[in-house]
């Protein structure tokens, strides 16, 4: 009876293991984890439009807690016309607003900012370090904790308005934004980062966010004919998975920026299969025949996600104008409104039955006169779960006694690979 005992055994072994594989590795770690690379710039002198930078992270899994923030460069005459926000998964935190006002005909406190500041619970009290020093006096670099507006959250530092942040996923785009909000001081800054704790898992199947970046192509003039060049970007992800897609849901560009958007077309497209989408497509044009109709004159600045069920990009770029700048989101993919162009191809034709082979990213520039770049590209699909009959065992023998050794021994080896990536700082 003992051999057929450890048959038993083999087989169930390797049972389990193909379902794990199945099901993919959930294995996940937590950590300390500070992300960088936030662009600064200069703060625009009394406008509630602001400076917003922001930091795309790519890590899946949970915070458990938000613990610091803090700004390189910072600098500004008089900061009671300031306020800082931190945004992330529709949670807005402020880190300080208007130090030191005390009315709505208050400017503030009249200190000054000329350091690096980082911002957490532990930190010292806004007011107490600008406190008296007048117009001449520069609030040393240091660490602060988050402060209310005078006006609403009285003269002591914030609760843990951090907290908000508990328990949110930790991939997306984190947004710092500072406003002035008086006329006549002006400031900057150089960049940011953040620290926070968290429970970093595995990328989930059917998510790529590797594709590369660059610098956008501008159209050109040809001035021998008269005729217009279009510029033309490409960027390449090669899966190798092997999954069928029951959905596609999204496409998402990092760190976007060109002026004159109506220049663009841009759309994801599967070489293997043939298949291309839309994405935008002259974003406002009216008239494809018109050479001189360049659709919409908004900017792109930021990072978009496009879904089905996004919102509007062309109502949101029909806020503004040349100096308008459309807001970071999600949106629907948008075709020009030039009904002979017809509608944008939906996400359904990426059902693909394998989702291996190499998608592209083509960003095309019509007009010429118009820069831009791009930090990164991912897009995400939903694999299709496999029918029961994909995980049929072969008759049992000492050959599937190896196969579960040998799936064992590999799962073992990706959980040392994966403890070795914890991502710790």
């Amino acid at each position: 009876m003992r051999p057929h005992v450890r048959s038993r055994l083999a087989a169930g072994t390797l049972l389990l293991a193909a379902t794990l594989l199945a099901l993919g590795s959930s294995l996940s770690a937590q950590a300390q984890i500070t992300y960088s690379g936030g662009v600064g710039g200069q703060i625009e002198d009394g406008s509630t439009k602001g400076y917003s930078s922001t930091i795309d992270v790519l890590d899946f899994g949970t915070i458990t807690s938000f613990n610091s923030i803090t700004i390189t460069g910072l600098q500004h005459s008089w900061v009671g016309d300031l306020s800082a926000t931190l945004e992330h998964d529709g949670i807005t935190v402020d880190l300080f607003d208007r130090i030191g006002r005390t009315g709505s005909g208050s400017y503030g406190d009249s200190s000054n900012l000329n350091g690096t500041y980082t911002i957490a619970l532990d930190g010292l009290n806004w007011l107490t370090a600008a406190s008296g020093g007048g117009d001449t006096y520069t609030i040393p670099s240091g660490t602060y904790a988050p402060f209310p507006n005078s006006l609403t959250g009285g003269s002591s530092p914030a609760t843990d308005t951090f907290a908000s942040f508990a328990g949110r996923q930790l991939g997306g785009a984190w947004t710092l934004k500072i406003t002035d909000h008086e006329l006549g001081d002006t400031g900057s800054f150089t960049g940011w980062h953040f620290n926070t704790t968290a429970t970093v898992a595995p990328p989930p199947k059917g998510v790529y966010n590797n594709g590369p970046g660059g610098t956008l192509v501008d159209a050109t003039l040809d001035i021998a004919t008269g005729n217009i060049i279009p510029g033309v970007f490409t960027s390449d992800i090669v899966v190798t998975d092997k999954f069928a897609i029951s959905s596609f849901n999204s496409v998402n560009l990092r760190g976007f920026f060109h002026t004159l958007a109506g220049d663009l077309t841009i759309q994801l497209s599967h070489l293997e299969s043939g298949t291309t989408v839309d994405l935008v497509n002259r974003l406002g044009q009216t008239n494809g025949a018109d050479p001189f109709d360049f659709g919409d004159d908004s900017n792109f600045g930021g990072t978009y996600t496009f879904t089905e069920a996004g919102s509007s990009l062309l109502d949101e770029a029909q806020l503004g104008n040349t100096s308008y700048t459309m807001t970071s989101g999600t949106y629907a993919r948008s075709s020009h409104s030039d009904p002979a162009y017809g509608n944008p191809l939906d996400f359904s034709n990426l059902a693909l039955d394998s989702i291996e082979g190499t998608w592209r990213l083509t960003i095309t520039d019509y007009s010429p006169g118009d820069f831009g770049s791009l930090s990164g590209w991912g897009f995400a699909a939903t694999a299709a779960i496999p029918e029961p009959s994909t995980l049929t065992l072969f008759p049992l023998g000492l050959a599937f006694a190896a196969a579960g050794y040998g799936i064992r021994r590999s799962r073992r080896a990706r959980t040392v690979s994966q403890k070795g990536t914890a991502h710790e700082v």
